[in-house]
């Protein structure tokens, strides 16, 4: 099913299909930096010389237009339908976001690697934490991730995965940094709770937080003119059916979605420093057993990710 997911999700993917958008990922970045420790500050200016992480971590999504960065397609996604959980047997067949995540962790702890290669590993790691924290990157199969779930937005026709991508977002009035200051003070759990958990945990998340992306009322104006949607109709892009209405979407779902939008990217920034932070200080990461495990299947399979990753800097 998950590798199903993968093939068709990938054959979707174009430019308008970058998870948060320039903005989101600069967001996650920019919250980051905000918890680095002093001796992971000092690690990540070594390695990115006068560069931020905020600046370089877009640039997973502009190598799309590179050829050489095609088997790349499949690191920035995996599935996880409701009522299920990741799966790692499936992820190593599917080379998808999280056994990407734990070969770029791989690369930063390796202090004999190729300086280029660290880099670009940091590059990939900043990126995909982003994109692991956006609710349809870990996608439902049967939508691929919302992509053929269409939708009004303020008007003009696209689909769910695009307005959770950056629609929303790029609305926002603030920069951002602005946006990251407003957000790191709004943590309400502590630090510490919230980067629990291994990459596949956080994917098991996916299917709680993302029940409310499919949720709108009439009442607030959710559906299109002419079509049929009761008042106290409040899904759509169900699975089993097509959906019986063209929801339209704006204010009304950008006020109900700001709540789960704001932690998501909140929960990114703070996971994604906690990461950077162990890296640094030489501490096992709280995916280290995820590590093994994808390392053992890795023996019998080869590493797809090290495959494409070793094609793709030669290539450049």
């Amino acid at each position: 099913m998950r590798l199903f997911f993968c093939i068709a999700f990938a054959s979707t993917i174009g430019a308008d299909l970058f998870a948060w958008g320039l903005k989101g990922h600069r967001i996650v970045a920019r919250i980051a930096e905000h918890q680095l420790s002093e001796k992971s500050r000092a690690w990540v200016q070594e390695l990115l010389a006068n560069e931020s992480l905020p600046r370089i971590a877009n640039e997973p999504d502009h190598w799309r237009s590179n050829p050489a960065w095609n088997c790349a397609a499949t690191f920035h996604y995996t599935s996880v339908d409701d009522g299920e959980i990741y799966s790692v047997n499936n992820a190593a067949v599917a080379s998808d976001i999280v056994p990407a995540l734990v070969y770029f962790e791989k690369i930063l702890r390796q202090k004999e690697a190729p300086h280029e290669r660290r880099i670009v590993a940091l590059k990939w790691l900043v990126h995909l934490i982003g994109d692991l924290h956006q609710p349809l990157h870990v996608g439902r199969t049967c939508d691929k991730g919302g992509n053929t779930i269409d939708v009004l937005w303020f008007g003009k026709k696209t689909n769910l995965h695009k307005v959770w991508d950056s629609q929303m977002l790029n609305d926002s009035d603030l920069s951002y940094s602005e946006y990251a200051e407003f957000l790191n003070t709004q943590a309400k759990q502590p630090l510490a709770e919230i980067a629990k958990g291994s990459y596949s945990d956080w994917a098991d998340e996916a299917p709680i937080v993302r029940a409310d992306v499919y949720l709108c009322f009439g009442k607030d104006g959710c559906c299109a003119a002419g079509k049929n949607c009761p008042n106290d109709h409040n899904s759509f892009g169900a699975c089993e059916s097509d959906t019986p209405f063209l929801p339209s979407l704006g204010y009304a779902y950008t006020e109900k979605q700001r709540a789960l939008v704001e932690r998501q990217l909140l929960r990114g920034g703070i996971r994604l420093a906690s990461i950077l932070n162990s890296i640094a200080a030489g501490e096992e990461s709280a995916s280290a057993k995820l590590m093994r495990q994808i390392g053992d299947l890795d023996k019998k399979n080869g590493n797809r990710i090290e495959q494409c990753f070793d094609a793709a800097l030669k290539k450049n």
